[in-house]
């Protein structure tokens, strides 16, 4: 079981740009940069930017994720898709509003890095495609800048979280991984609890899978019942198909939470029962709905 990492508290800023091809609704990305942290567990850089948030409209985010090989200048990583390979860079674009939430997944790309550690700089110019189901997006001229790093705990968690998916998956999911972070703002949804979780099957396996269930949880909630909605600023949950390249949010359901750590420490357990229900459209017009049920969510660091 890990302590919480915790990194410096310099405030983080910058600027982000890029050029997105492919998209019926966003041609141009320009917003802040969110996050800037080091993963110490898995000695990767993490590091995304957002637009601002347009009341019933489309706002955007970029993650590029890099090798930790120290102090480097202006290196170059291919980006690739398979999650984590030595010396390459993974990248995501995320097309939201407040009530949709579509990943792309970069297949192919790169990304030049000028990173100081010890000052808490990195300036990246790079370019990606990306893919969500049968969309395809492609980001060119992409230039970051960021000073600071993000103010962040995380802490590796023991226990579970299982529930039983159906309809476009079926299947009884039972995490393999958990863990525990805190966020700040982002987007619509304030300050949070995230609790990651995964079961996969890697390749070589003739039957792969990788899912991903995932929620937040705003700072300060108290134990209690709340209800999903696609806008809700109190409880989110996701659930990620890696291999598909799709993700369902929660638009529907309750959750009941009976214990919830602390904010500050990640202190205690987070326990509680859930349900939901998330339809995403596909480029062909197809919905692909799943429902989750039995949840049951038992967890601390």
């Amino acid at each position: 079981m890990n302590n919480p990492n915790h990194s410096k508290a310099k405030l983080i800023s910058g600027t982000c740009t890029a050029v997105v091809e492919g998209d019926e609704d966003l041609k141009h990305f320009e917003g802040p940069p969110v996050h800037f942290y080091l993963d110490e567990d898995l000695n990767r850089w993490f590091i995304s930017a957002l637009t601002e948030p347009v009341p019933f409209g489309h706002h955007q985010q970029i993650e590029l994720i890099l090798p930790n090989e120290g102090h480097v200048i202006d290196k170059t990583y291919e980006i690739v898709n398979e999650w984590g390979a030595q010396g390459k860079a993974n990248a995501s674009w995320i097309k939201r509003t407040s009530h949709t939430f579509r990943p792309y997944t970069a297949s192919s790309g790169s990304v030049k890095v000028s990173l100081d550690p010890a000052k808490e700089t990195v300036h990246l110019t790079f370019h990606f495609k990306a893919q969500s189901g049968t969309r395809i997006v492609t980001l060119t001229k992409g230039d970051m800048e960021v000073e600071g790093t993000t103010k962040r705990r995380k802490a590796n968690a023991t226990g579970s979280v299982t529930c039983d998916i159906s309809d476009a998956v079926n299947r009884a999911y039972r995490s393999m991984e958990t863990a525990l972070t805190t966020q700040p703002a982002s987007g619509s949804f304030p300050a949070h609890i995230s609790v990651w979780s995964r079961e996969f099957v890697p390749a070589p396996d003739p039957h792969p899978f990788d899912y991903r269930v995932v929620f937040n949880f705003a700072e300060g909630l108290v134990p209690g019942t709340y209800n999903f909605s696609s806008d809700n600023k109190q409880v989110r949950a996701f659930v990620f198909d890696l291999n598909q390249n799709v993700a369902w949010p929660s638009e529907s359901g309750t959750i009941t939470l009976t214990s919830i750590p602390d904010f500050e420490t990640l202190a205690g357990t987070l326990s509680g029962d859930f349900d939901f229900a998330g339809t995403v459209r596909l480029a062909d017009g197809r919905e692909l709905r799943i429902k989750v049920g039995n949840g049951k969510l038992n967890i601390e660091k």
